[in-house]
């Protein structure tokens, strides 16, 4: 499964026209990404067939959030559900590297029908093995990781525990800093089966990178 992350229309339909077997989009990937309008959302859901996850973050910044910016999210993650999206990724902690757990809940309760991901907010958390437990817990289908490291591929062992650990129970998905040079042994050393990455040049998708990392994460191990 390759994942690619995408903040534009033109440039969903360029990564699933180079073989994405996912998206995850957003708004302002420039920043980390925030919540993409719904507008937009419409369109890219009615463009594309495969999977498509929406990105819910009110804000650029840390993920520790007020009350009211917890409700903007909440709404949003309601809007987008209806507009037919197949999961979500979403993230929030509180002080001291810990999940976020009553608001996580109470967005998980949102809906039954589409998948939920914990983005890469999870790489802040101080004692991993134990988010992982609460995410398995709280009934969230994926966590989006670079194994607390500033690439996936140096947060590799992390990764690979957290696989481990999970038993199946939970997908986990490498992310930061996956390319060309590096997808390959990701798989290999964490005994992840997907990838995430943007895999941009000059601000826009890479056809012949998707290509190729698309033929990476389809080899059988």
């Amino acid at each position: 499964m390759l994942e690619v992350c995408v903040d534009s229309l033109a440039g969903v339909e360029a990564a699933q026209a180079a073989g994405a077997d996912r998206i995850e989009f957003c708004s302002v990937l420039e920043v980390g990404g925030v919540t993409p309008t719904p507008a937009v959302v419409r369109d890219v859901r009615q463009a594309i067939s495969i999977p498509l996850i929406a990105l819910v973050r009110v804000r650029a910044g840390n993920f520790i959030y007020s009350s009211r910016e917890k409700q903007v999210m909440l709404r949003e993650m309601e809007d987008l559900i209806a507009l037919g999206v197949d999961g979500l990724a979403i993230g929030s902690m509180i002080e001291r590297g810990q999940l976020d757990i009553p608001f996580l809940r109470e967005a998980r309760a949102l809906s039954n029908e589409v998948q939920w991901v914990h983005h890469r907010a999870f790489d802040e958390a101080s004692e991993p093995l134990v988010a992982l437990e609460q995410l398995c817990d709280l009934g969230y289908h994926r966590i989006l990781t670079s194994g607390g490291a500033p690439t996936a591929y140096l947060g590799r062992d992390q990764i690979a525990q957290l696989v481990q650990r999970s038993r199946g129970r939970i997908e986990i998905l490498p992310g930061g800093g996956v390319s060309l040079e590096n997808g390959r042994g990701l798989l290999m050393e964490t005994g992840c089966n997907q990838l995430h990455g943007s895999f941009r040049t000059e601000g826009f998708p890479c056809r012949v990178t998707i290509q190729k990392m698309h033929e990476i994460t389809s080899e059988r191990w």
